[in-house]
Formats: structure tokens, sequence, C-alpha cells
């Protein structure tokens, strides 16, 4: 997986993320409208795992407003759509972390990290 940075703004999560896959991917278009999984692996820079680009897509909107998270989500192929229930990607807290916290499921922890003993 590469570097997530957030994106800002919704014409640049779908400019990154309607990319039409790799060179070999014949049926991916860029700026389409609809996000397949090549498109969101190339972004995420995974080749396979979907739990992987889910995670990969939850960061990467994460700044956007609820309508633009909205507005991507329902650009998202069927089959990706369906993944997102199926790979849920829960956000805790670090003091959330050790009681929630499952092994196998996808994550992001957010808070201030202080140098402890």
């Amino acid at each position: 997986m590469r570097k997530i940075t957030p994106y800002k703004t919704t014409k640049n999560a779908f400019s990154v993320l309607d990319n039409g896959g790799r060179f070999y991917n014949w049926s991916s278009k860029a700026n389409d409208a609809n996000i397949s999984s090549a498109e969101l692996g190339k972004a995420a820079g995974a080749f396979s795992g979907r739990q992987v680009k889910m995670l990969y897509l939850e960061m990467a909107i994460s700044d956007l407003t609820e309508e633009g998270k909205r507005q991507i989500k329902q650009s998202l192929t069927k089959g990706l759509r369906s993944d997102l229930s199926k790979y849920p990607v829960k956000r805790l807290l670090p003091s959330e972390a050790k009681s929630q916290a499952q092994i196998g499921e996808s994550a992001i922890i957010t808070g201030i990290p202080k140098l402890i003993d």
C-alpha cells in the first residue's frame, strides 16, 4: 500500500480513483464515473486484497464531507459496494482499541500519540 494522503475535494478524489486501472484492465475506463476494483487497486498500490482496498478507500476519503463520501461510494461498482459491508472499517480511539479491536478486522485508530515509559 502507498502512503495515504486524504483527498480534500471530491473532484480530486474522483480524478485519482477513476483512473482506468492498469494498462491491461480492458474493461475499466478512466473518467467514466464508475470506480472499479482495478482502479481502486491502482490508486491504493495494492494488486489484490479487497480488505486492503476498503481500508485505503476509507482513509483516502476521510477528510471529505459526508456528501462527498456518499458520492464516491455510490460510484463504486456493485462488487466494491458489497465489499464495503463485508469488510467494514472501525474507527477507534487508542483507549478503545484493546477492548474493541478484533484480529483480522480493519481499524483506523485516531488520537494524539504521547511518549510513555
